[in-house]
């Protein structure tokens, strides 16, 4: 998980779904991975929500109908439309206007350059100067160094999202392949670490 690795997930498993959000993401962000989690469930799908730069190379179709449906619902056509276009009048900068669409409709500063790609109001070298360009949105937090690695990384992310994992590996209701791909490590590390999270050794300050 962390910062640019995993935003959420969803399992849609009958007759309980389960959704779960990466806390360490910004607020933003935690809002469109939750309307996008909930239209995977509504498809009777499941998915990984990773980070954007990471998802946007490669997306599948379902990723592509889960993004348009949480646009969809999130952001009001007629205001979004109005707004874009009254700052297109007094701000030619799209990074600036994307940040204050972001501001304004509570979203993410990828989902709202998503929503104007798909529009056809920016085109594909606006879009990808924009995108691949991104810094951490507000509220990530950078990761630290030195010290106890894994206790240093649990620290750094959401506990209750890996104890989620954790408790959905040993429901069997995920595989280990599927932890280590939610946990964003590689197997010896992701295993130290659900280890960590299973002993309930772990003091965070």
């Amino acid at each position: 998980i962390g910062e640019i690795i995993t935003r959420g997930f969803s399992f849609n498993k009958t007759p309980y779904p389960l959704i779960a959000i990466n806390q360490k993401d910004s607020y933003y962000s935690r809002v469109f991975t939750l309307s996008h989690e909930l239209a995977h469930i509504a498809l009777k799908s499941s998915g990984i929500c990773e980070s954007s730069r990471t998802l946007i190379k490669n997306v599948s179709e379902i990723e592509k109908l889960s993004n348009q449906i949480a646009i969809n619902v999130l952001i009001p056509e007629k205001e979004f439309s109005q707004e874009f276009s009254r700052l297109q009048l007094i701000n030619q900068n799209i990074s600036t206007i994307v940040k204050t669409l972001s501001n304004t409709f509570k979203l993410s500063y990828s989902a709202i350059l998503i929503k104007l790609l798909n529009e056809k109001k920016i085109n594909d070298d606006e879009f990808n100067k924009n995108f691949f360009g991104l810094g951490k949105e507000s509220g990530q937090k950078k990761k630290g160094s030195g010290g106890d690695y894994y206790r240093n990384y649990i620290s750094e992310n959401s506990l209750n999202y890996m104890n989620m994992i954790s408790s959905a590996l040993n429901s069997d209701f995920i595989t280990f392949k599927d932890a280590v791909n939610y946990l964003g490590e590689n197997f010896s590390n992701s295993s130290n670490i659900l280890k960590r999270i299973e002993d309930k050794n772990v003091i965070l300050v």
